[in-house]
């Protein structure tokens, strides 16, 4: 028991007997449920293994649900990005500025997007697989599917990774030295 001082500390006192009577009814109660579930033990280990699986497979259908929405995000914000840079070039080389590198960069970034889409849709894939494991029975097989579908998502990470440097890095500063260019001509 632990007991306040007047200056705020604390000091550890003696249980009362009172407490020390209900902390041994309490070990007598979990020694008693310990008892009776070796006694029963097959079921009970049944049941457990069924509980774990439930909840996996809850946490395995939240997960690929939770994948599918940031998947579309992205896609949607990348397709986004696409289109309006490809208004900008339209734009500029419709006032005569050579866009030939933002043409290459567009395709690049085409080109990532295409990669992060691939990728993105074989962790589906492995999430959809791991879902057709039967639970407690698949000796290994799951947890390597699991491990498997883990490197998979770092892979897409890595794509999206790459996708927002090559826009922040690449795409931005072609896009200021055009529009300088372009103000240049312009004046």
């Amino acid at each position: 028991m632990i007991c306040l001082t007047a200056f705020g500390g604390a000091v550890l006192a003696e249980p009362t007997p009172e407490r020390k009577l209900q902390v041994q009814e309490k070990m007598q109660e979990i020694k008693l449920r310990a008892s009776s579930t070796q006694a029963t033990g097959s079921s009970t280990r049944e049941e457990v293994v069924d509980r774990v699986c439930s909840k996996l497979s809850s946490r395995i259908d939240n997960r690929l649900s939770h994948f599918s929405e940031k998947f579309d995000a992205h896609l949607n914000t990348y397709n986004l990005h696409t289109e309006k840079l490809t208004q900008i070039e339209t734009k500029l080389s419709g006032e005569g500025v050579d866009t030939t590198k933002l043409k290459a960069d567009i395709s690049t970034l085409d080109t990532k997007i295409a990669t992060f889409s691939a990728d993105a849709n074989k962790v589906k894939e492995a999430l959809v697989n791991t879902q057709s494991f039967s639970c407690g029975n698949s000796e290994g097989v799951f947890r390597s599917s699991v491990e498997s579908l883990r490197t998979a998502q770092k892979v897409v990470i890595k794509d999206a990774q790459d996708i927002h440097s090559f826009i922040t890095s690449t795409l931005i500063k072609d896009i200021q030295e055009l529009r300088a260019l372009n103000n240049k001509n312009n004046e």
